[in-house]
């Protein structure tokens, strides 16, 4: 199947009538083949729509954005003095945060794992543990500067995602890994993904805690949760989420130097197996269409 896919995909780049956003945007359909849900794909220089699957559901579907927040969160620890690149926590892979069941998934670790490989592996205990001492307000502070509950003005009928102050630390801790507090349209996440992914194209916008985010991104790709949307074509960066029983992607490539952002929602699913894999095959087309033009 997945050969038949490559062929298709790749009669679809030749084609010499087809524009390089008309090639991304067929790839897009194709790698999504009529999945309940959406993509969307920006130039991270511009912030235009390259290519879109069902963009009314991009701009309108608001939903819990899972492990997607992590790499924010990891920002807000940083910004609070509570975590640098030596912080390293044993993940006993058992969370428990009120009723809420959050074990990790990720094989056991043979020690302790540091932001980037907390990130890599969307540590669920690392995130929550260090976001207990976070003060009330910072999730809230750092998910709105991020734009989760604005409005992108990239399509007529968005509406805003829903960004609220935690009223206890176990509130903190779920919102801390996208499940309390916030919740995103797809359209929302790849802009703010793109602002990560356009603040690396700048050395001097590159600090501690965004460097550390990119490693830990790319390192999600090449080891951890995000494996199935690593590219034949070219090196991505992207972190996985499940939530509520719906699938997310979120990244970028190239890791180095970013020319676009792939967001995946799919309504039913998990962040690595399925919506993984899909984000991967865009941006296969991404480069793919790049290398006919």
């Amino acid at each position: 199947m997945f050969a038949i896919y490559v062929l298709f995909l790749s009669w679809i780049l030749a084609s010499p009538s087809a524009t390089t956003n008309e090639r991304l945007l067929r790839a897009v359909k194709d790698a999504m083949n009529e999945s309940q849900g959406t993509a969307v794909a920006l130039d991270v220089e511009t912030g235009q729509v390259l290519a879109s699957y069902r963009m009314d559901v991009a701009a309108r579907r608001v939903a819990s954005p899972g492990s997607t927040m992590k790499p924010f969160t990891l920002i807000a620890l940083w910004e609070a003095g509570l975590v640098t690149e030596r912080t390293a926590l044993v993940c006993p892979k058992t969370v428990r945060i009120g009723e809420h069941n959050l074990d990790c998934s990720h094989a056991t670790m043979p020690g302790p794992l540091d932001p980037v490989m907390a990130l890599a592996y969307s540590c669920n205990h690392f995130f929550t543990v260090m976001s207990e001492r976070l003060p009330m307000d910072a999730l809230y502070r750092a998910f709105s500067h991020a734009g989760f509950n604005s409005l992108t003005g990239k399509w007529q009928t968005e509406i805003p995602g829903i960004v609220q102050q935690p009223t206890s630390k176990e509130a903190m801790q779920l919102m801390s890994i996208g499940e309390d507090s916030v919740a995103v349209t797809p359209l929302a996440l790849a802009e703010a993904y793109r602002t990560l992914a356009r603040r690396l194209r700048d050395p001097g916008s590159v600090t501690p805690a965004l460097q550390l985010v990119s490693e830990g991104l790319q390192a999600s790709v090449n080891m951890g949760t995000g494996q199935l949307a690593a590219s034949r074509h070219v090196q991505v960066a992207g972190k996985t989420g499940t939530s509520g029983g719906h699938a997310w992607f979120a990244g970028f490539a190239p890791a180095e130097r970013p020319e676009i952002v792939v967001v995946v929602f799919l309504e039913r699913g998990t962040g690595g197996t399925d919506a993984a894999p899909i984000a991967g095959r865009i941006f296969d087309g991404h480069a793919m269409s790049k290398a006919g033009q």
